[in-house]
C-alpha cells in the first residue's frame, strides 16, 4: 500500500511539473512578401520527457517551407514528423525510439514567407502533449503568437536611357516619377597633324527616378559624344551652345 501511495505521489508530482511545460513562438516583425523565421521554444519541461507533440495554426497568408525546417537543441536527437490536419493546422511530433530526453530550449526554426498585406496576424500553438519514460501522457501549454507585417518599401524602377534624334529619352516602369539628373563633362585629349581638332568631348548623363512615398531608384547612366550629336541647335556649328540645347532636350523644354 505504501509503495502504491508513493507511486501516486510521484505521478501527481510529474503532472504538476508538466503543467508548467510551455511551447511558445517568439513574436516576429517582417516586411510584406519577405522570408523570415518563427522560433519555437520549450520551457519548464518535465523530468524524463521523451516525446512531444503540438498543433501549429499559422495565420492566413503565411506560407511555411517544411523542407527548410531546422531543429534546435531541445530535441535534436529526436525524429520530427509533420502531418497536415483537416482543420488546416499542422501536427508536429517529436519521438525517439531510444527514449532520449527532451530538454528546455529551442525546438524549431520555421522558415516562413509573409503575405502582401500589412498588419498584425495571430497564430496559435495548441493541443500540446508530452510523454515521459513511464509512457504517461501529460498536457502542456501552448498559446498565441503574433506576426507583424510592415508594408514593403516602394522603390522606383531604374530608368532606361536611350538616345535618338538628338535627345536622351528617359522611361521608367514606375508611373508618375520625376527624373533628376546630372551631366558630367569628361573631356577628351589627343593630337592633330592637320590643325583640325575634332570635338570628341563626351557627356555622361546620370538619371534617377523619384516619387513621393517611394525610395529613389538606382542611378542609370549613359554617355553621349558631342561629336556624334553634332549641331544640336542647328546654328551651323558645334559649340557649347549645343550642350545647353541637349540639356533642354532632356528636360523636354
Amino acid at each position: 500500500m505504501k509503495r502504491r501511495f508513493n507511486t501516486i505521489i510521484a505521478l501527481v508530482a510529474i503532472t504538476i511539473n508538466a503543467m508548467g511545460q510551455t511551447v511558445s513562438v517568439a513574436p516576429v516583425e517582417a516586411e510584406a512578401d519577405t522570408q523570415t523565421e518563427l522560433v519555437v521554444t520549450l520551457s519548464g519541461v518535465a523530468a524524463e520527457t521523451t516525446a512531444l507533440q503540438f498543433n501549429l495554426d499559422l495565420p492566413e497568408g503565411i506560407t511555411l517551407d517544411e523542407t527548410a525546417i531546422t531543429k534546435g537543441t531541445a530535441a535534436s536527437n529526436h525524429v520530427l514528423d509533420i502531418r497536415p490536419l483537416a482543420s488546416g493546422e499542422r501536427l508536429f511530433v517529436f519521438y525517439n525510439t531510444d527514449m532520449a530526453l527532451i530538454t528546455d530550449g529551442e525546438l524549431l526554426r520555421l522558415p516562413i514567407t509573409t503575405g502582401s498585406d500589412a498588419g498584425t496576424l495571430s497564430g496559435n500553438i495548441n493541443q500540446v502533449r508530452t510523454a515521459t519514460t513511464d509512457a504517461v501522457s501529460h498536457t502542456a501549454t501552448g498559446g498565441n503568437f503574433t506576426i507583424t507585417i510592415a508594408a514593403a518599401e516602394k522603390k522606383c524602377a531604374t530608368p532606361v536611357l536611350t538616345y535618338q534624334n538628338g535627345k536622351v529619352r528617359c522611361t521608367c516602369e514606375t508611373e508618375g516619377v520625376t527624373y533628376t539628373y546630372t551631366i558630367t563633362s569628361t573631356g577628351s585629349t589627343g593630337q592633330s597633324t592637320d590643325g583640325l581638332i575634332s570635338l570628341g568631348t563626351s557627356f555622361t548623363v546620370s538619371v534617377k527616378a523619384v516619387r513621393d512615398g517611394y525610395a529613389d531608384s538606382e542611378v542609370a547612366t549613359t554617355t553621349v559624344n558631342l561629336a556624334e550629336v553634332g549641331d544640336v541647335n542647328g546654328d551651323g556649328s558645334v559649340t557649347i551652345a549645343d550642350v545647353t540645347e541637349l540639356v533642354n532636350m532632356i528636360l523636354s523644354k
